[in-house]
């Protein structure tokens, strides 16, 4: 696949800025679900349309230093570690932050309104460590957060890591050896561990093989992205950010916009960060579909239909979240929202066999207006 001249919202970009944004990075030695883990929903509303969000993106230096630089040697990369009432956890991702065997290293703590003393509790743990900054801002959601991170780091690599997850300590090391085994990639993704609640792991295999020509492919797949997992040159990131406007997804569609706008990503087959899976009563434990992974999904799915006209793949992948989503929908006894779903893949797959099967299950034949645009 060609490599996109534009990104969303901006179609006419050239590629002239992602030609600068790399050459920031090498000038600096540099040669993202769950959505929003521990915050609490920032003012805003849904996603805007793309060719309004350019507002939602700029950036501005907002935050004060309660811990402020203490070096003046420049870090080779910045850890952004952002919080939101998390005093319990997030001392532990800051010391596997510290504890990596990559010894010139910043950990930037963005404290994003927390009431719980999370940042003064920071500075009374490690202080001390001259690699620590932290800076408190006022409570604006997750995405906010990370381009505040974005904006205070000082190293040409950004490794984002959220404030309830942990990184052995090779991994910034594995993860900077990608970028020296692949100079051409903006972003690396490493194949990661899942802890489940009940102690169980797994291996997240999925992140194992990204590399363009299939990137695209790759996220019509649903090869998710954690952002704990990814390590990102400082430029591009910032080129990218997060929209500040959308209340879930926000690391959806980064990635989304950032592989759009000709950024290429390499993935880590070494599992050395850790994504700790929420314990139960904090996620969907039944069948039935939990109000806020419903808005989880439709949210994904308005990521995606923002590139269908340019990507055939995202068609099909729209195809199987209507299937999918249906499903869950039958499972949890919301029969009339499964009912519209249905007749979605009705209109634009009648003769599919999941169609047929799942219609005839729901007692639907005929598809019910016309075709879906």
């Amino acid at each position: 696949m060609a490599r996109r001249a534009g990104r969303a919202g901006h179609p006419g970009r050239a590629r002239t800025r992602h030609r600068a944004a790399r050459g920031r990075g090498a000038a600096q030695g540099g040669g993202l679900g769950r959505a929003g883990r521990g915050y609490r929903p920032a003012a805003g509303g849904r996603a805007r349309a793309a060719g309004s969000r350019r507002s939602t993106l700029q950036g501005n230096r907002e935050g004060t230093e309660v811990i402020p630089v203490q070096s003046e040697a420049l870090p080779r990369v910045t850890a952004v570690i952002t919080t939101y009432n998390r005093r319990n956890v997030v001392p532990d991702a800051v010391a596997s932050a510290l504890a990596q065997t990559v010894r010139d290293i910043e950990v930037l703590v963005v404290d994003d309104g927390s009431a719980d003393g999370t940042a003064d509790d920071l500075a009374e743990r490690f202080g001390h460590d001259a690699r620590l900054r932290v800076v408190t801002r006022p409570n604006g959601g997750a995405p906010a957060a990370r381009n505040t991170g974005l904006d205070h780091a000082r190293g040409p690599f950004v490794a984002l890591l959220d404030s309830d997850d942990l990184w052995d300590p090779g991994y910034l090391e594995s993860q900077l050896a990608v970028f020296a085994a692949k100079p051409w990639a903006d972003l690396v993704i490493d194949d990661g561990i899942c802890e489940e609640p009940d102690g169980s792991v797994r291996r997240l295999s999925a992140y194992a093989n990204w590399v363009l020509p299939d990137s695209i492919d790759a996220l019509c797949r649903g090869t998710w992205i954690l952002p704990s997992l990814t390590v990102v040159r400082t430029a591009a990131a910032r080129d990218i950010r997060f929209d500040v406007a959308l209340r879930r997804c926000d690391d959806t569609d980064f990635i989304w916009r950032f592989v759009d706008a000709g950024y290429r990503v390499a993935g880590n087959p070494e599992p050395l960060g850790r994504y700790r899976a929420l314990p139960p009563g904090q996620t969907q434990a039944a069948p039935q579909l939990s109000l806020d992974e419903d808005r989880l999904l439709l949210a994904t799915y308005d990521i995606w239909k923002r590139y269908r006209d340019r990507y055939p793949q995202v068609l099909d992948r729209g195809f199987d979240f209507h299937l999918e989503y249906a499903r869950r929908l039958m499972r949890g006894g919301r029969q009339e929202e499964a009912h519209w779903h249905i007749e979605r893949m009705l209109r634009e797959r009648p003769a599919h066999p999941a169609t047929v099967r799942l219609a005839a299950e729901a007692g639907l034949r005929q598809p019910a207006g016309p075709p879906a645009p």
